[in-house]
């Protein structure tokens, strides 16, 4: 993501004394914080719990967030036993 003078512009009209680091803390930990409940949802999902079974993602910006669901890259993993 590049962090532009604009973007850490607007941060400083809530937070006068932020910078670039206080930004980029900011948005991973809104995406670690999104992270955290889609793995929550994900796991109710495949439990096979009814509807009334299934996780309400507490975060008031989850819905907003969605759409890092599908930037969200899996790591590819590598297998310890030899062939």
């Amino acid at each position: 993501m590049q962090v532009t003078e604009h973007k850490i512009g607007k941060v400083q009209e809530v937070e006068p004394h932020a910078t670039r680091d206080t930004f980029v803390r900011e948005i991973n930990n809104l995406r670690s914080a999104f992270r955290k409940e889609n793995k929550k949802v994900i796991k109710s999902q495949v439990s096979g719990a009814g509807a009334e079974g299934m996780y309400a993602p507490g975060l008031w910006y989850y819905n907003q967030l969605l759409f890092l669901f599908d930037q969200e890259a899996p790591h590819s993993s590598k297998s310890s036993i030899q062939e």
